[in-house]
């Protein structure tokens, strides 16, 4: 799994700087993205770009977008309530629209089509967008573009708070970095771990589509540790190009 999946042939991550990656890679890294005013609203605007592009298609729906797909997939919660069944869609799809049919969560279902633009997998496109450079503590920042993910080790949560509120969490084991200039390093997967938590609210008008509202939320993070220690031959690079 790569920070997003099948959505990939949708979106493409769109670095506003390339940088050469680091060199003489080797041993064990601790890295942060800082997360500020600027970066929140980058994100907010690439979620809405994307959403406008989405909600302009005729054909575009529920049913056919990238949630639909994600919610027995990854782990969907409605005011802090668990509503995927892992591997069932027919129950999480109940689950779902049970939770969202009181009166204070009816704007779920009325936003859903919007909504589905980007709680999912995708998400991690925007943040890429918004937050490409990490802050290393072996030197100077790296500029990472991609981070593959080890399938068997990702957990993906979307909580929606009846308040409009969006907290995004992952922690997920590393397999794969890629540097903003196309430059690709193999980690040790078992102890390379990328943690993230972000936060967003939705605000709700007589549009069709949500208005997205920044979040100061000081226990938002987005850290990652990379271990190159036991990887066969660390300094061996591929070039391809997103």
């Amino acid at each position: 799994m790569g920070f997003f999946n099948h959505t990939l042939l949708k979106r493409r991550v769109v670095d506003p700087v390339v940088k050469p990656a680091p060199t003489n890679i080797n041993g064990q890294y601790k890295l942060k993205s800082e997360i500020n005013a600027i970066t929140r609203q980058t994100m907010i605007n690439s979620i809405t770009e994307y959403m406008d592009e989405c909600l302009a298609q005729p054909r575009y729906n529920f049913k056919n977008s990238t949630m639909y797909v994600d919610l027995p997939r990854l782990n969907y919660y409605v005011d802090n309530v668990p509503v995927t069944v892992a591997g069932n869609h027919e129950a999480s799809l109940c689950n779902f629209f049970r939770a969202v049919s009181t009166p204070n969560r009816w704007w779920i279902q009325e936003k859903i089509a919007s909504i589905s633009t980007f709680l999912h997998q995708s998400i991690f496109v925007d943040i890429h967008r918004s937050n490409f450079e990490w802050k290393c503590n072996r030197g100077k920042p790296w500029y990472i573009a991609l981070l593959n993910l080890d399938s068997n080790n990702t957990s993906i949560n979307f909580f929606i708070q009846s308040t409009g509120e969006i907290k995004f969490i992952c922690v997920a084991n590393v397999h794969t970095v890629t540097f903003t200039d196309g430059t690709n390093k193999i980690t040790n997967r078992a102890t390379s771990q990328v943690n993230i938590q972000y936060t967003f609210r939705i605000v709700t008008d007589h549009r069709e589509c949500c208005t997205l509202r920044p979040v100061n939320n000081g226990a938002d993070k987005l850290e990652l540790t990379l271990d190159f220690n036991g990887v066969k031959d660390p300094d061996e690079i591929k070039i391809y190009r997103l």
